[in-house]
């Protein structure tokens, strides 16, 4: 029995991947807003450096992971303020985390198999960080996402 196994065969839950993504992803989502230029270019481009700092060891070109997640932050932001200017911070990260998840399903299914579920998990993580606090808003995202990304990485397509 490998180390990565449980004693009944199963893969065990890598908590460290999970424990990674989540520092990742709250520090992003915290250096994005705290930065001078804050918008949504600079929370899309440092959530998206952040978890490619997690992805890059496990992925090749793991850095178009920076890019999706900067326009999918982008394309978000616009659709909430100019588009469908939502007053709701749950609706806001819904399409935040909706419009994120589309632009990182666009890398991540290439990787992975059933990575469709990324958009929606992505939504529901984005949306339920405000209605914990602010600050908290990264960390929750990065708990729920973290979740999907080990369960996914179970399922790694060959060659990647």
């Amino acid at each position: 029995m490998s180390a990565e196994e449980s004693p009944q065969g199963r893969p065990s839950f890598d908590w460290l991947l999970w424990l990674k993504w989540v520092l990742a992803s709250t520090l992003g989502w915290v250096a994005g807003v705290l930065l001078p230029v804050y918008g949504a270019l600079a929370v899309g481009t440092m959530v998206g450096i952040a978890q490619w700092v997690v992805l890059r060891p496990r992925f090749k070109q793991a850095g178009w992971w920076i890019l999706a997640s900067a326009l999918g932050w982008v394309l978000g932001q616009i659709l909430v303020t100019a588009v469908l200017p939502i007053q709701n911070t749950f609706l806001q990260g819904a399409v935040l985390g909706g419009t994120l998840g589309i632009a990182q399903w666009l890398i991540l299914r290439r990787w992975v198999h059933r990575a469709g579920w990324w958009i929606v998990l992505s939504a529901v993580g984005w949306s339920a960080g405000p209605i914990l606090g602010a600050s908290l808003v990264g960390a929750v995202a990065g708990a729920i996402t973290g979740l999907a990304l080990e369960l996914f990485l179970r399922y790694a397509r060959t060659g990647e």
